[in-house]
């Protein structure tokens, strides 16, 4: 079943044409960038290289937020998923066959970022490459987790796709949030606004400690092993979540 499933998506993808479009606009991202790096006075090779991994960042998030929310929702319209239900498969092994599907795609697309990084910097290429772009993987897996379950549990396009992405810049900014509230000149003194940051970051992935570009640039500083540690944890952690209330909210629906 995880293979008809597995050709389903496949087919939705091309229907979509997810792969061609997001490969078009990486080559316009890649080509906008090198135009506008080639405008700095110094340092151009880290100007260009920041700019292509943080446009492609967002590209490959929005796009694939963009795929799983009408995927999910087209599905849900047409009845194809009361269709799927009613094959030989439980609803854990439906949303599990999705998750292992997307995590093959999150994969796939990340592959591609970081073998076309590598490529154009091959010079400076080094092991903190390949920690990027586990951490984009990472990140991307969280994003795509994050967009199947908003569009599961809601019903229209928009607000699935909004809500997954209001949540993912939330995830990226909670850090410098974190640091604000525990600056003394501008958060120290509100103790109560501090305890309840602290206690959103701990049940928020902290996707702020993912994709650092200074990785590109400067290295991991000796701390791979640590870093990599770090990224695995929140990935596996919150991925796992993820799947889990996408499951229990499906076991709970009645169609």
């Amino acid at each position: 079943m995880q293979t008809a499933i597995l050709k389903y998506v496949l087919k939705a993808c091309i229907r979509d044409r997810l792969i061609i479009s997001l490969l078009v606009a990486t080559v316009v991202a890649v080509s906008l960038s090198v135009f506008i790096g080639s405008s700095a006075v110094t340092e151009q090779d880290q100007f260009v290289m920041v700019f292509i991994a943080s446009s492609l960042r967002y590209l490959y998030v929005i796009g694939i937020t963009l795929f799983i929310a009408f995927y999910c929702i087209r599905m849900k319209d047409t009845r194809e998923l009361d269709f799927l239900l009613t094959r030989p498969v439980t609803r854990v092994q439906y949303v599990l066959s999705h998750g292992l599907i997307f995590l093959l795609l999150a994969l796939f697309f990340s592959g591609i970022v970081t073998g076309l990084l590598s490529g154009i910097f091959y010079k400076k290429f080094g092991i903190s490459f390949l920690i990027w772009g586990f951490s984009f993987f990472g990140e991307l897996l969280i994003v795509t987790y994050l967009a199947y379950f908003f569009s599961m549990v809601l019903k229209s396009v928009v607000t699935a796709a909004l809500s997954s992405l209001a949540f993912y810049t939330f995830s990226k900014i909670i850090g410098q949030i974190l640091g604000i509230v525990h600056d003394p000149l501008t958060g120290g003194d509100r103790p109560f606004l501090s305890g309840m940051m602290e206690g959103i970051s701990l049940v928020v992935p902290r996707l702020d400690l993912f994709t650092q570009n200074e990785w590109l640039l400067y290295g991991a500083g000796g701390n791979e092993s640590q870093i990599f540690l770090v990224l695995f944890v929140q990935t596996a952690l919150f991925g796992s979540v993820l799947i889990a209330a996408t499951c229990i909210d499906l076991l709970r629906r009645d169609f």
